[in-house]
């Protein structure tokens, strides 16, 4: 919880800052109000990727770049009113400060960019789960979008979801984080794909309050060998799974439940694909991009299953 404040107050902090120092009259030249646009712009859309929105609630975020997109129209007519004067040197210290994060900012905005964009042919998958909203909290190509994976191998290109509900919240109580009141917890998963079962693995308990088993990351976990890869599915809820090795399944079969075994900070899906002999918990074989629909999925987007 404390961290989560943490990263709540350094969100806003984003923010405040740069607006307070924009309605300041030492601040009126034109050189530090664009200074400061430019790092409202950059923060504006790098926040949407960064921060843990699946915890807070899409409302924040809604709400947060509507006071962002104020602020910038704010700082667009004061640029309009303001002269070329040079400014005084705490207004100086401070442009250069905020040039410098507002730079960093556009650096990682335009590798979440670039990021976006598949790196190899996909593997086209089927929704593998119910119909509603869902939030993408890792996916893509590389960092920033693809924080927790991009050095994992494998799951170089593995893409983890939460379910929102009608809060836009992935929790039913927005101060109980228990994984048992997330919205996507003991949720149905489905075969993405027809193939055979190379791996399954059940009995292993879920984890309480984000303890999670190192040892076996990937909990009660199903593979399945279709379209000359592996695709794999962890973290199921003990007991669920509902295939065997060596079983034929069909895009819509019931694999099992979403739980929160193995290494896992809380209920999601995770999903990914791979290309090699089967290496089960720690693997090193060449990952493969995936797709449902058609779409590559990032770290921030927001997928609306049967709509």
């Amino acid at each position: 919880m404390i961290e989560r404040i943490a990263w709540l107050l350094a969100v806003l902090a984003l923010f405040v800052i740069p607006i307070g120092l924009l309605l300041l009259k030492n601040f009126a030249s034109r050189w530090t109000i664009l200074a400061l646009i430019f790092f409202l712009a950059n923060a504006l859309y790098a926040v949407a990727y960064l921060a843990p929105w699946e915890i807070w609630g899409l409302w924040l975020l809604r709400g947060l770049s509507l006071i962002g997109a104020v602020a910038i129209a704010i700082g667009l007519y004061r640029l309009v009113k303001s002269s070329w004067q040079r400014p005084g040197w705490l207004a100086l210290a401070a442009s250069v400060f905020v040039v410098l994060g507002g730079a960093y900012l556009a650096y990682l905005n335009v590798r979440s960019v670039q990021a976006r964009n598949l790196p190899s042919e996909p593997v086209a998958l089927q929704w593998p789960l119910e119909d509603g909203r869902y939030y993408v909290v890792q996916g893509g190509a590389a960092p920033p979008l693809q924080r927790a994976h991009a050095s994992t191998g494998a799951r170089a290109y593995a893409v983890d979801l939460v379910k929102m509900g009608p809060a836009l919240h992935a929790y039913r109580d927005f101060l109980d984080y228990d994984f048992a009141e997330s919205q996507i917890w003991d949720a149905p998963v489905y075969a993405p794909c027809d193939g055979e079962i190379e791996w399954a693995r059940d009995g292993m308990p879920d984890g309480l309050d984000y303890d999670p088993d190192e040892r076996k990351p990937a909990g009660n976990v199903v593979s399945i060998k279709c379209q000359g890869v592996s695709v794999q599915i962890p973290h199921f809820r003990q007991d669920s799974i509902a295939v065997e090795v060596g079983q034929r399944v069909v895009a819509g079969d019931l694999l099992g439940r979403i739980g929160n075994s193995g290494s896992a900070s809380g209920p999601h899906l995770h999903i990914h694909a791979e290309r090699g002999p089967l290496k089960e918990d720690y693997s090193d074989n060449t990952p493969v991009p995936i797709t449902f629909n058609g779409r590559f999925l990032s770290r921030g987007d927001i997928y609306e299953a049967g709509r």
